[in-house]
């Protein structure tokens, strides 16, 4: 593939914003498209308004040094009637009809990305960040090791498509885009069960014998029998999964998490997230209805609600939900809005396989923001530096100070 230049792509990127693109030019920015994810990225992120705010909120919170070189770049900035930059970690334009004034400001702060641009100026700009290993850390991905009944173990990220197991009546196969799926006959004799479990860095889908689409997040697993009763169909959950129930009212659906909880539906969408290491059991409901019990106490959501669940197992209804940030992971995202340093980091932990060492004071404000979980750690810790988040990275240890 013949190398498409930066100075090329900057002019086609613009008139992409505008909708002005010839069919020739469609090309040529599909084909640099198609060359790097993280050109693909930067081409969803800037026709997303949302996501535009956000990066600029990220771009406000960065050292003088790039917004002088954006103000250099674009005299605009420098004219408080039309644009305002205080020193506050708030960005107060991007009004209506604005948004492609925006893309420009993403763009001149980087062609291959705002994150790019980002990476690189707090490698150059801010003295807190030391790199001892240039090893780059690559985001994670489709991984799972699917466990049979009798105990064979199938490790699915390498294994062929097709047929790939027999569990009794039930085919076991693994589809062209890489998830597992069961073709169930009838239940034969005795209870065979399956788990699916994803490592750290690892992330898998599987549709159950019922026809339900199940999403396995980082550090989780899936237990099932594979094919269901006449009575029920019973799963049992540890750390995080989003569930698309196949709807059956002859036979609720049930899910155990960590044998703290019961979740209880008939058809609906949801996602559960029970990692040890976080303070809160959560259930978030999408549509449908459940009912998530206790030892303590049992409550029945509504769509937009979300269940916590503290650790001495006492249920309450969360007083707002942002749903988007509750399943942005099944969605190739990161969330961080209105989460702290050290749950932004336990994230990073779960997807890109590495260990978080704190050594100093831990700061208390909270990030906003989103990013696509394609981006290399490097990438990541390019904008989090660009937030006086100071660290060093040893091989696979993050130490942050």
């Amino acid at each position: 593939m013949d190398r498409i230049t930066l100075d090329r792509i900057k002019p086609l990127l613009r008139k992409y914003i505008d909708g002005s693109l010839s069919e020739d030019e469609n090309r040529i920015l599909e084909k640099w498209a198609n060359a790097e994810p993280a050109n693909r990225s930067l081409m969803q992120r800037i026709a997303d308004p949302e996501q535009l705010e956000n990066d600029l909120r990220l771009l406000q919170r960065s050292n003088s040094n790039i917004l002088t070189r954006l103000q250099t770049a674009i005299p605009e900035l420098q004219d408080e009637k039309t644009v305002q930059v205080p020193v506050v970690h708030r960005i107060h334009f991007l009004r209506r009809g604005f948004v492609k004034y925006a893309a420009a400001v993403v763009l001149i702060a980087g062609v291959a990305g705002w994150i790019w641009f980002a990476s690189k100026s707090s490698k150059q700009d801010n003295e807190g960040i030391v790199v001892q290993d240039q090893q780059m850390i690559q985001p994670g991905g489709n991984k799972a090791v699917l466990t049979l009944a009798d105990g064979t173990t199938i490790i699915l990220d390498s294994s062929a498509n097709g047929a790939i197991a027999q569990q009794g009546n039930t085919t076991i196969e693994k589809t062209s885009n890489g998830a597992i799926r069961y073709h169930s006959g009838s239940a034969s004799g005795a209870v065979m069960n399956n788990t699916m479990r994803t490592p750290t860095g690892g992330q898998y889908q599987l549709t159950l014998p019922d026809g339900t689409r199940v999403w396995l997040n980082a550090e989780s697993s899936i237990t099932y029998p594979v094919a269901f009763n006449e009575q029920e169909r019973k799963v049992t959950i540890t750390g995080e999964a989003y569930f698309e129930t196949a709807k059956d009212p002859s036979k609720p659906f049930l899910v155990n998490v960590n044998n703290r909880s019961t979740i209880t539906v008939l058809g609906t969408a949801f996602n559960v997230n029970a990692y040890d290491n976080e303070s809160l059991l959560t259930t978030t409901l999408l549509s449908g209805s459940v009912q998530v019990q206790s030892d303590q106490q049992k409550l029945i959501l509504k769509p937009g609600q979300q269940s916590l669940q503290l650790n001495n197992n006492a249920i309450s209804i969360a007083p707002t939900t942002d749903l988007e940030r509750a399943i942005a992971w099944k969605n190739g995202k990161f969330d961080f809005n209105g989460l702290d340093l050290p749950a932004v980091m336990r994230q990073l932990e779960r997807w890109y396989d590495i260990k978080v060492e704190f050594t100093g004071l831990v700061s208390k404000e909270t990030f906003r923001g989103r990013l696509t979980r394609d981006l290399n750690l490097t990438q990541v810790l390019g904008i989090l530096g660009n937030m006086d988040v100071k660290y060093r990275l040893e091989g696979r240890k993050l130490i942050l100070y």
